[in-house]
């Protein structure tokens, strides 16, 4: 078992962190019934290791309390994520061709604007 230090020292989150972690229930230390001291087990920093590695790729906490979720009843986690990673993928995919049509927007106006002579020609601004 381990205190609420060792397992921010073997993960590297914050207290700050942590205590989201536990406040979505993400993580469910146990609490010492003599101190009332949270604590927590090696399979609690595999726990978090996968929450900051579903973070860094873009999943919301609720997300991934969910997957979390579908995990602990699958016989294969691996086989019990692909849905969700799927549908993440196809999430980002629509925010790049989004993010595209914008970029290429904002370059026909850079463009556009760089060619006008306000102190000939006033015009208004559109974008």
């Amino acid at each position: 078992m381990m205190l609420a230090k060792d397992i921010m020292r073997a993960t590297g989150i914050t207290r700050d962190a942590l205590r989201h972690y536990v406040k979505h229930g993400l993580l469910t230390p146990r609490i010492c019934p003599r101190n009332g001291y949270k604590q927590y087990t090696s399979a609690d920093i595999e726990r978090i290791r996968f929450i900051k590695d579903a973070q860094a790729i873009g999943f919301t906490i609720a997300q991934i309390k969910e997957l979390l979720a579908h995990m602990e009843t699958a016989a294969c986690k691996h086989q019990s994520l692909l849905p969700s990673l799927r549908s993440h993928l196809e999430d980002i995919n629509e925010k790049i061709a989004t993010l595209r049509a914008m970029k290429r927007h904002i370059t026909r106006l850079i463009k556009d604007f760089e060619q006008r002579d306000c102190t000939v020609e006033p015009s208004e601004l559109h974008m």
